[in-house]
C-alpha cells in the first residue's frame, strides 16, 4: 500500500533527521517521493532534502536542484521556498552581496504570502545587524505581518520593533544629557547659547549608565552585535565606578565575552567582579555556578573511574 508506505518513509525520515542521521533521512524521503501520492507531502520531501544537501555542505547539487524545480511547473506551489532556501544556501557560502537582492525579488513576486513575511523578516535582521539602518529595519520588521498575520515571524518582528524603538529612545535620551551638558558649561564660561542649545530639553528621567547599559545590552542580545555590546558596557565600567549598574555591567560583559569565545577577558571581568562586589547577586550566581560545576567534574570524574572498572 502505498500510502501506508510513505506514511511509515516519513515518520522514519522525520526521526533520523531530528537524530541528525542524514543518510537515513535522506532515504526516507526519497521514498516518500516515490511512493506518495499527496503532492503536498512530495513538495516536504524536496524541501527537506534540499535541506539536509545544505547541511552536509552539498551546496553545488542543491543549488542546481533548486533551480531545476523553479522551471518545472509542478513544483510552483513551493516556488517561494525554494528561493527562501537558495538564500540559506547563499548565506551558508558567505555569499552575503546575492542574499539582499534574492530577499527583495522574494518580497516583490509572492506578496502577502507565509514566504515574503519571512522574507521581510530577513532583510529586517540584515539591517539591524550588518547594516546598522534601524529605519529601514523596524519597516521591514513592520511589514512582516502585514504580509501575513499567521507567520511564524510576526512576534519575532514584534520583539525586534519594540527593541529597535528602546534603542532610539535610550539614545535621544543620551543626546538630552549631551545637550543639557553643553547648556551648563556655556552658563559657567558665559558663553552665547547656540540655536542647538536653546531648544528645552528635559532631563531624562534614567540615568547615563542605565541608559547606556540599555544600549549595550540591546546591542548584543538583540542585534548580535556583541563588540559593540562590550564598547557601551566598558564606559559604564571604566567611567561610571559608582553606579549601581557597574557590578552588572561587569557580570553581563563576561558573558558577552564568553559568547565570543574570549575566555581570557570573560575570567577578568568575572574577578573584577568578585573583588569590588563580593556580596552583590551577581556575584552570588557565579560562586554557586562554579560550585555546582565542581560537583558536575566530580560525579563525572566518579563515572569514568566505575566505568574504567567494569571488566
Amino acid at each position: 500500500d502505498r500510502t501506508q508506505k510513505s506514511i511509515i518513509y516519513g515518520k522514519l525520515a522525520e526521526i533520523a533527521f531530528n537524530k541528525k542521521n542524514y543518510a537515513s533521512a535522506l532515504t526516507g524521503y526519497k521514498n516518500i517521493i516515490s511512493n506518495s501520492l499527496s503532492k503536498e507531502k512530495i513538495e516536504n520531501a524536496h524541501l527537506q532534502i534540499l535541506k539536509i544537501m545544505r547541511l552536509e555542505n552539498n551546496y553545488s547539487d542543491a543549488e542546481k536542484k533548486i533551480k531545476s524545480l523553479l522551471l518545472d511547473d509542478k513544483f510552483k506551489n513551493i516556488s517561494g521556498n525554494l528561493e527562501l532556501e537558495l538564500v540559506q544556501l547563499y548565506r551558508a557560502q558567505g555569499e552575503e552581496s546575492e542574499i539582499e537582492s534574492r530577499l527583495e525579488t522574494i518580497v516583490n513576486n509572492y506578496q502577502k504570502t507565509l514566504v515574503s513575511s519571512e522574507a521581510y523578516y530577513q532583510l529586517g535582521q540584515i539591517y539591524s545587524s550588518k547594516k546598522w539602518d534601524l529605519n529601514k529595519a523596524k519597516n521591514y520588521f513592520k511589514q512582516v505581518s502585514k504580509e501575513n498575520s499567521k507567520s511564524f515571524f510576526v512576534p519575532m518582528a514584534n520583539s525586534r520593533i519594540n527593541s529597535i524603538e528602546t534603542y532610539q529612545k535610550a539614545e535621544e535620551d543620551l543626546n538630552s544629557y549631551e545637550i543639557i551638558k553643553k547648556r551648563d558649561f556655556n552658563l559657567e564660561q558665559n558663553i552665547e547659547d547656540s540655536t542647538e542649545l536653546n531648544v528645552s530639553v528635559k532631563t531624562p528621567n534614567r540615568s547615563i549608565p542605565e541608559l547606556y547599559y540599555q544600549i549595550g545590552d540591546l546591542e548584543a542580545f538583540s542585534f548580535n552585535r556583541y563588540n559593540m555590546g562590550i564598547k557601551f558596557l566598558n564606559i559604564i565600567i571604566n567611567d561610571y565606578k559608582e553606579s549601581p549598574f557597574n557590578s552588572k555591567s561587569l557580570f553581563t560583559i563576561s558573558f558577552m565575552y564568553e559568547i565570543q569565545g574570549d575566555t581570557l577577558n570573560a575570567l577578568k571581568s568575572r574577578d573584577i567582579l568578585l573583588e569590588l562586589y563580593p556580596d552583590s547577586e551577581y556575584s552570588n550566581y557565579i560562586l554557586n555556578d562554579e560550585k555546582e560545576k565542581k560537583i558536575i567534574d566530580e560525579l563525572d570524574r566518579q563515572f569514568m573511574l566505575a566505568e574504567s572498572q567494569i571488566t
